[in-house]
Formats: C-alpha cells, sequence, structure tokens
C-alpha cells in the first residue's frame, strides 16, 4: 500500500474513533455504489454481436450480471460476482452511476480524480471524504443503507451532477 493510499476496515475491537472514520468512509462507499450503479454505467467486457446467421429477433435480452438494464437508468448487476465490488469517483462523476448489489457484499470506493470527493447515501449518516488517488473499503452494503433503492452522492460535486443509485438486494 503506499503512502498515497489509505485501506479502511471495519469489525470489532476497533478504537471508536476508528469506527467512527469506518463508519462514515462505508457511507461514502455506499453513496459511491448507487451512484455509479444507476447512472448510466455501461458493463465491463466485450460487447456481444449477433451471430450473422442468427434470425432476426424482437426479444431484448433480460438484465444480468453482464447486460445492463435498458433505458436512461441503466444499472450494473454485480450481484454475481466478488464479495467487494469496486466504484470509482473520476471528477465530477461515479463509474458507474448506478449498481445493483447485494447486502453482504462491500464496496471499494476509488478516488480517480484530482479533486477531494465525497461519498454520501441520503437518508443516512454515510458521509466520507475520500481525498484523491485514494480508496476504502465498506463494511457490508446492507449495513450501509436498507434493502431496495438509495441515492448516494459527493457532497462537493452533486450540483454538477456527482449522483448515482445504488439497489440493495437481499443479503448474501
Amino acid at each position: 500500500m503506499g503512502s498515497d493510499q489509505h485501506e479502511l476496515t471495519f469489525g470489532p475491537g476497533v478504537p471508536r474513533q476508528t469506527e467512527r472514520r469506518r463508519l462514515v468512509r462505508g457511507a461514502v462507499a455506499l453513496a459511491l455504489v448507487a451512484a455509479t450503479a444507476c447512472g448510466g454505467g455501461t458493463v465491463d467486457g466485450p460487447a456481444r454481436r449477433p451471430s450473422p446467421r442468427a434470425a432476426p429477433t424482437t426479444a431484448q435480452p433480460q438484465p444480468g450480471p453482464t447486460q445492463p438494464e435498458p433505458g436512461p437508468a441503466r444499472c450494473v448487476d454485480r450481484t454475481v460476482g466478488p464479495a467487494v465490488v469496486r466504484l470509482r469517483q473520476v471528477d465530477d462523476a461515479f463509474q458507474p452511476p448506478c449498481l445493483i448489489v447485494l447486502g453482504g457484499q462491500f464496496l471499494r470506493i476509488t478516488n480517480a480524480g484530482t479533486k477531494t470527493h465525497n461519498f454520501s447515501v441520503e437518508g443516512t449518516d454515510v458521509d466520507v471524504d475520500i481525498d484523491s488517488s485514494s480508496h476504502l473499503t465498506t463494511e457490508a452494503v446492507g449495513e450501509l443503507a436498507p434493502e431496495g433503492e438509495a441515492t448516494f452522492f459527493c457532497k462537493y460535486h452533486r450540483d454538477l451532477g456527482m449522483e448515482g443509485r445504488l439497489r440493495v438486494t437481499v443479503a448474501g
């Protein structure tokens, strides 16, 4: 771990001040996940192309771990995959802007921008600053936000559109 990166972990036996920092960072991570999940992000990996011999079809592919939901609020489904879901902060945006995650998954929020950003989740106490070139790992998403949909945002740059959505499903 370099001197410009900071790792945050949560668990029993952590001093109260460290626990508070963890809670704040966890909230920030949750907000980032929500912003990234629901703001029109794309799915990693190569695009699927139909076979030239395939018959034309009018059926739409079903959203899932490798296919974003259709429409303006495309969410990236990360419910099938690693326990730690990555959310990036770039200057004035979250990548992806909308995420679907399990309550038992964790968020790793990385500030890849040049400014200090924040991860906050509406309706919760989650409110964490993340310095440029730093990251944090939250506690389980289900501990940060209730099951359902939540909006996350950067309190410093929300007026510039830096927000997203997080869909939390049954704890995994």
